[in-house]
């Protein structure tokens, strides 16, 4: 341990070195990290700690696992184009939403933790079709196992996108900041992912980093060398840094996620406190009340969605059938289209491509195989 630590970390240290359960090492680790300064001189000590923490936790997940076994099962089929997962305190308005916007009927009621099993329901807005999932309510010490933490935890790690949902009527920041901190704990970062990161072992080989800039790469590879990680072909793609991959191999999951606020009339100055703290988060606020029109929140809830996702709908058909919507990929060519409907066995078959689209000038136009893709476009397949 660097001598140049803070006294309040070499405290904190001392109940690590004292903590004798696992629960408590890895509570205690948590701590210790919260007060070591983030600087070059404790980058090792930092990538050891949170090494150590994504090992306790998922040994102590197993056994949570193994024992919860023969209790009610939390597991919700997904279905739909995306499943959607609302987390909050009790009594902060999960059952009123998913009763306002969808067809599911869950009990209403002032008395807290009321809703003690997952609730699905289906959000329809035009051809969209989102499933939402009401968790039952999560509370501090959740990712220590309190209560049915761990399986609400889990909810939030299977679901495409996390829908915070925030009660107006008390403060704010202190429900967002329990959220995201029991999130965070399990392991769950409220952020889209804009990489992939993939790990290969190959003997003899040190560590060879591929798709960072020079900066990055060098602390990644300082890094990996503190965690004992050598022997590896990291292979990035997209936008990371050192810190992102690291997470990334310790089992950190990147989620989407927006904020919903009920109870916007009674307390708009409190919605505009949570707006600034979410965006600092790089979090989309939107209000809840019985007054915003129910087809507007739809509307303005699977926009978002489906952007959280980075998520467009088409509309496919042969000639003379009837287009069904398909979701893609942003950036998806026709090729990525036909694939997903058709096949990769009928691309030899296919005759031609016509595409519909607000961005042309003129429609219908012939396009090829690796033409783009936009939102809204309508393709026509001749076989």
């Amino acid at each position: 341990m660097p001598a140049n630590l803070p006294a309040e970390a070499k405290a904190k240290w001392l109940r690590v070195m004292e903590a004798r359960t696992p629960q408590e090492k890895l509570e205690a680790l948590k701590d210790f990290l919260s007060s070591v300064p983030k600087h070059k001189g404790t980058a090792k000590l930092r990538a050891q700690i949170r090494h150590k923490i994504a090992v306790l936790r998922r040994e102590i997940e197993e056994r949570k696992r193994k024992r919860g076994k023969r209790g009610p099962k939390f597991f919700i089929r997904k279905s739909g184009m995306a499943q959607a997962v609302l987390v909050g305190l009790t009594n902060s308005g999960k059952s009123t939403l998913l009763k306002y916007l969808t067809n599911a009927n869950p009990s209403i009621a002032e008395r807290p933790f009321e809703t003690k099993l997952p609730i699905p329901g289906m959000l329809q807005y035009g051809d969209l079709s989102i499933q939402l999932v009401e968790a039952p309510a999560l509370i501090e010490g959740a990712s220590k196992g309190a209560m049915w933490g761990l399986q609400v935890l889990t909810l939030a790690k299977n679901a495409d996108v996390i829908i915070l949902v925030i009660d107006l009527s008390y403060d704010p920041l202190y429900q967002l900041k329990v959220i995201v901190s029991e999130l965070s704990d399990a392991g769950i970062l409220l952020s889209p992912k804009k990489f992939e990161v993939r790990v290969e072992r190959r003997r003899g080989c040190g560590i060879t980093i591929l798709g960072l800039d020079p900066m990055e790469c060098k602390k990644l590879g300082n890094l990996l060398n503190d965690l004992g990680i050598s022997d590896v072909i990291v292979k990035v793609s997209g936008e990371a840094s050192a810190e992102d991959v690291v997470n990334a191999i310790l089992g950190y999951q990147h989620k989407p996620a927006l904020v919903l606020a009920t109870k916007y009339d009674v307390s708009r100055d409190n919605f505009n406190k949570l707006e600034g703290a979410c965006r600092e988060l790089r979090l989309k606020a939107y209000p809840f009340s019985p007054q915003i029109p129910r087809e507007n929140l739809k509307r303005e809830l699977c926009r978002a969605i489906m952007k959280a996702l980075n998520l467009i709908l088409v509309y496919v058909k042969t000639p003379g059938s009837t287009p069904i919507p398909v979701t893609l990929n942003e950036g998806s060519i026709v090729l990525d289209l036909i694939e997903k409907v058709l096949g990769n066995r009928i691309l030899g078959e296919v005759k031609y491509v016509k595409v519909w689209s607000n961005r042309f000038k003129f429609n219908p136009q012939k396009l090829g195989l690796k033409s783009p893709l936009g939102d809204g476009d309508l393709v026509e397949i001749a076989i």
